[in-house]
């Protein structure tokens, strides 16, 4: 401690002499202190220590456990940095000091959720941050600065994250979407014959993302279907992402039922070939073919004998109608036969024809070679 000290010398005589003196010591103990800076991000080596020394008798010397002499240490990792600091008089005081690092590095992880529908705005992204420092700011390439995107459209999206320590990490990822959209086409084929059911539905699905489910208007649930009637049909395609496409067409068929009508004439006398059929056709599709069974293939038939006819007319989808026409005659040949009563007394006019007609088509007419027109004829000479 500081003190005024004395000393009494006596020698054998007990002479005595009194000497004093004064002791000193520095004004204030060897002490040190500090202001760091930890490492700003992990990896780096941008620590730093300040150091700052009172007390004991300067001048002083340093010396860092990394081997370092100087009072200050920039430029440095993490780690536990111990310092020694020793004045002129050999005194010496000791500090140990902590630089810190964040945990772990800066990192961003994005978790996307592409387009399901092309052209459609339902893309996200959701992005995780660990490590650095927290809190974040974000900074997404679109100039959002929240955390995570929603209803966005496809295309290549980037963030920058950055810690309180102004740390950065960025990343970049796509958003996409289908290729194509969804798109469906049907190939219809129409009903044949009116009032069947023949029609039928073909379905062409491209785009979106496959597998596709069916769903039409009669319940059925595949892609093509078959055995329709007349009427209007609507497809609801779904691919696999939920994108939907609704698309409807009709079945047709002819405005009317194939018909056949015709017009005949019977053959006029027994054994002739005077008959004739004239055929008008109606409904199904044009154009039509003939064909008769006796082979001929015109529409009419001309200079018929009695008999039964039939006509097989088909139209330009297959569809048929089949007439049957009977040609008759008269059920035997016109004859007549002749019943002369003779003139009974010479000279007299007593005679008489009575004429008995069968077969031919009743009823009949009479000409006489007198230019009489009754049946019988009387009073003849």
């Amino acid at each position: 401690c500081i003190r005024d000290s004395f000393v009494i010398v006596q020698d054998g005589n007990f002479c005595e002499s009194f000497i004093s003196g004064f002791i000193n010591q520095p004004l204030a103990p060897l002490s040190i202190s500090e202001t760091h800076i930890n490492v700003d991000c992990f990896g780096n080596t941008n620590g730093s220590i300040d150091i700052t020394v009172a007390g004991g008798t300067a001048p002083y010397t340093y010396l860092w456990n990394t081997s370092s002499t100087t009072e200050d240490l920039t430029g440095m990792p993490f780690g536990t940095y111990t310092l020694t600091v020793t004045d002129t008089l050999n005194c010496t005081e000791v500090i140990t000091i902590e630089i810190t690092q964040p945990a772990a590095s800066l990192e961003v992880t994005l978790l996307v959720t592409d387009v399901s529908c092309f052209g459609d705005s339902t893309g996200s992204i959701d992005a995780t941050v660990t490590g650095g420092t927290s809190p974040y700011t974000y900074l997404w390439s679109t100039t959002d600065t929240i955390e995570d995107l929603v209803g966005v459209p496809f295309g290549n999206y980037s963030i920058t994250v950055m810690d309180t320590n102004a740390c950065a990490f960025t990343i970049e990822s796509p958003v996409t979407q289908p290729s194509a959209p969804l798109f469906a086409s049907l190939d219809v084929t129409d009903v044949d014959c009116f009032g069947s059911s023949t029609g039928s539905i073909e379905s062409a699905v491209s785009g979106g993302t496959a597998p596709y489910t069916y769903l039409w208007s009669n319940t059925e649930e595949t892609s093509d279907i078959i055995d329709l009637v007349i009427g209007t049909y609507d497809l609801l395609v779904v691919d696999t992402l939920g994108c939907s496409l609704l698309i409807l067409d009709s079945i047709q068929e002819p405005l009317a039922p194939l018909s056949i009508s015709e017009v005949h004439i019977n053959v006029d006398c027994f054994g002739n070939a005077t008959g004739s059929i004239d055929i008008s056709v109606a409904g199904g599709t044009a154009p039509y073919s003939y064909l008769w069974n006796t082979g001929s293939t015109f529409v009419d038939l001309t200079g018929l004998t009695f008999g039964s006819y039939s006509l097989t007319v088909t139209d330009t989808l297959n569809c048929t109608e089949v007439i049957t026409i009977e040609i008759t005659q008269p059920t035997g040949p016109l004859e007549a036969t002749l019943l002369a009563t003779d003139v009974s007394c010479f000279g007299d006019s007593t005679g008489a024809l009575d004429a008995s007609v069968s077969g031919g088509t009743f009823p009949y007419t009479y000409l006489w070679n007198t230019t009489d027109t009754t049946e019988d004829l009387t009073g003849l000479s």
